[in-house]
């Protein structure tokens, strides 16, 4: 078994979540990428695409690199 994966877990903690441009990406302890969350600046853009902004899309990505537990 590599290290890291004594407890069984496919993705191992701690995750982090990176801001990127445009996104944030979600990893595990090895770097895997789990997930990524986009966001648009422009104002006119999210609200015609429906978008999320560059704070809401920081919130998810936190609570996501916390769902680890």
């Amino acid at each position: 078994m590599r290290p890291g994966m004594m407890d069984g877990r496919r993705f191992p903690p701690p995750w982090s979540a990176e801001l990127q441009p445009n996104y944030y990406v979600v990893r595990d302890a090895d770097g895997q990428q789990i997930a990524y969350v986009y966001y648009s600046n422009d104002p006119e853009r999210r609200s015609a695409a429906k978008l999320l902004s560059k704070d809401e899309v920081r919130r998810i990505a936190a609570n996501i690199a916390k769902a680890q537990n």
